[in-house]
């Protein structure tokens, strides 16, 4: 009975809601009669009809209805599209975008909303520009920060995130599509504030964040060194592109004011009329699309050719394992277009001698510091390459590492082989590594050089006069003419060999400090020695360390005099001395005293041996003199005046 009577009711309600046509009278009294609604199962049946007979329509066909429209059936549903002569002449008319841009071209320039779309614009232009800073390294070979190489697949992530990035960072190709569109003198009379001025600067701020945006994931991505990290990034930014977005809908939610919920909604009701084709759109789009893929294509052409490596690294061993190791402490220069494992090299800029490179082997998953061949000369060093990846070549190896970047292996985590025949390895004592590429931080001294190019066009520092050292860090103020051991702790001593006390420091033939590894160079030659042999002792820096050498010149050099003995003998360093073998009687050299380390970055690091505690030099397990032995208490102190300083005297003399 109750579900007759729910019936009865509801067909009551059709028949006085539903059955009963609606009629208003004109003005000239004439009674317009309007259809009944369309309701509950009439309604449903009325679609279901349109539907059946539409489906035995021809696509495209269109047929009249009584109020002039028709209706045509298209390829994208069975749904009729009903539209009339009014919509047709609207075809294209487009809506402004609901963003706080479009309420700063709507509203009133005083008001509330017009301040707050300019705060959010604010709000939103200031973190990308705060990012750039700290993202960007300007005055740098390397702008964009960008690492030394990246693997096959992350390029690929990068060419499609960037790609991606154009169409769903909005605000750039929606202001150039707004700009396209054009100002309506008819948008006053929907809005009395919406001149022209305001159209321009709303367009003008959107293009400058949208612009921002698509330049700050453009580095980002350049930076990029994994797909989870770039994915990340991207995710990041694209939720802060929509801050504009979302401080629109707010308003519209009333979240801010009443004032500001009406102007949202004014935006929302606006239809700027007569939109033009998405021609312009579609251009800006393919633009922008070939600007960031062709910008991340010369970047990764950039990493390959190795040009945000540096180009000229020094580097410093310990000798704690191998003595003979800081001999090969100096500066090593990126071979461009030479690569193994995918990674550039780094070989020393020694022509004769022993040469040493840095460079990956896969099989250790690490850089690998090792020497080649001694006799092959720089141009002919391919085929020895790869020989320096076996355990018993290899001297030292940097920790696990899949970067391109020698650099940014830690120096404090490379280990030292304990020797040929045994692989294991040691954590190295003290280990040097630092970029040579001139810049602020390495030319030091600000007044000692300026940045130029070498003979080879490298950038480095450029010394000015009375400075010196590979930073220009030293000047000739530090340097003394004349050094003389200490007398209040003792000369040099060695039973039955009396040693000299005084030392002068070696010129060149254009009467300038003779350098030997970026130190100056003092000697003293016997004169009393016999005149069939040649008596010298020269003190030389060996890479970490300065050694007392003692050495028979007239069995190296038997046609040089005792005058220029000195400089010949620093002439035969630089050019042989690589390795600690070449110190043994039968050439005529022989270590006798060794100074305590010199450490780069260190203040132990000086020009000369002034102030140095010193120890015997022992023989070491490969029979070099170069071990350190027992202390002495001998120190050197400047005892003469040179060209720029006037020296000083123990005991406070003058």
């Amino acid at each position: 009975m109750k579900k007759s009577a729910d019936i009865a009711s509801n067909e009551m309600e059709d028949k006085e809601i539903g059955s009963t046509p609606h009629a208003i009278s004109s003005e000239d009294g004439a009674i317009q009669k309007f259809p009944k609604p369309i309701t509950g199962t009439n309604a449903r049946e009325l679609v279901y009809s349109q539907i059946e007979r539409s489906s035995c329509v021809p696509e495209d066909a269109e047929s009249p209805r009584k109020d002039g429209s028709t209706i045509k059936k298209t390829s994208k549903g069975l749904l009729p599209v009903l539209y009339s002569e009014e919509e047709k002449e609207m075809e294209f008319s487009t809506s402004l975008t609901e963003n706080t841009y479009s309420l700063i071209y709507i509203v009133d320039p005083k008001s509330w909303a017009f301040y707050v779309g300019i705060a959010f614009f604010l709000f939103q232009a200031a973190l990308p520009l705060l990012a750039l800073i700290e993202l960007t390294d300007r005055g740098s070979k390397n702008f964009f920060k960008a690492p030394a190489d990246i693997e096959g697949y992350v390029r690929v992530a990068g060419y499609l995130t960037l790609m991606l990035s154009v169409p769903l960072f909005r605000d750039l190709l929606d202001s150039i599509e707004t700009f396209h569109e054009g100002y309506h003198p008819s948008a006053l009379e929907h809005s009395p504030h919406a001149t022209k001025w305001k159209w321009s600067l709303s367009i003008a701020l959107q293009f400058i964040s949208g612009l921002l945006f698509q330049f700050i994931i453009f580095v980002l991505v350049a930076q990029a060194t994994s797909v989870i990290g770039m994915l990340l990034n991207f995710a990041a930014l694209q939720f802060i592109t929509e801050i504009d977005d979302v401080a629109f809908a707010l308003g519209t939610r009333g979240y801010f004011s009443h004032s500001l919920k009406q102007s949202c909604r004014d935006v929302q009701n606006y239809k700027p009329p007569n939109a033009k084709g998405p021609w312009l759109r579609r251009g800006a789009f393919v633009f922008f699309v070939i600007l960031v893929t062709a910008g991340y294509s010369s970047i990764l052409v950039r990493q390959r050719r190795g040009d945000f490596l540096c180009s000229r690294i020094e580097v410093q061993f310990e000798d704690t394992r191998w003595s003979e190791l800081p001999f090969y402490s100096g500066v090593y220069y990126v071979r461009r277009n030479k690569y193994e494992d995918h990674r550039l090299i780094y070989k020393d800029e020694a022509t004769n001698g022993k040469q040493a490179i840095f460079r990956y082997c896969s099989n250790e998953k690490a850089f690998v510091f090792g020497p080649l061949d001694r006799n092959v000369s720089f141009g002919e060093l391919d085929t020895d390459y790869d020989d320096v990846c076996s355990s018993d070549i290899w001297y030292s190896k940097s920790p696990t590492t899949k970067s391109y970047d020698l650099l940014e292996a830690r120096a404090s985590e490379w280990q030292v082989q304990i020797s040929p025949e045994n692989p294991l390895t040691h954590p190295v004592s003290h280990f040097y590594m630092q970029c040579m590429d001139c810049s602020d931080q390495t030319c030091k001294h600000p007044k000692g050089g300026s940045c130029g190019p070498d003979a080879t066009g490298q950038s480095v520092c450029l010394c000015n006069e009375g400075y010196f050292g590979n930073q220009c860090q030293f000047s000739e103020s530090e340097v003394c003419d004349v050094i003389e051991f200490d007398h209040r702790f003792g000369p040099f001593l060695v039973p039955e060999v009396d040693f000299p006390s005084r030392f002068e420091i070696v010129l060149d033939s254009e009467g300038n400090y003779a350098m030997y590894r970026g130190k100056t160079v003092y000697t003293y030659v016997i004169p009393e020695y016999d005149k069939s042999l040649g008596g010298l002792f020269l003190l030389a820096y060996g890479g970490r360390r300065y050694y007392m050498i003692g050495c028979n010149w007239k069995i190296l050099f038997p046609s040089e005099t005792a005058a220029t003995a000195s400089y010949r003998f620093v002439e035969y360093l630089e050019d042989n001395l690589k390795s600690g073998y070449l110190f043994d009687g039968p050439n005529g050299t022989l270590p006798l005293f060794a100074s305590e380390p010199l450490d780069l970055g260190t203040p132990k690091d000086r020009p000369t041996p002034v102030d140095l505690g010193w120890f015997y030099a022992n023989p070491d397990r490969f029979g070099a003199n170069l071990g350190v032995g027992a202390p002495i208490s001998t120190r050197l102190r400047c005892s003469g005046c040179n060209r720029t300083r006037k020296g000083y005297c123990d005991f406070g003399g003058t």
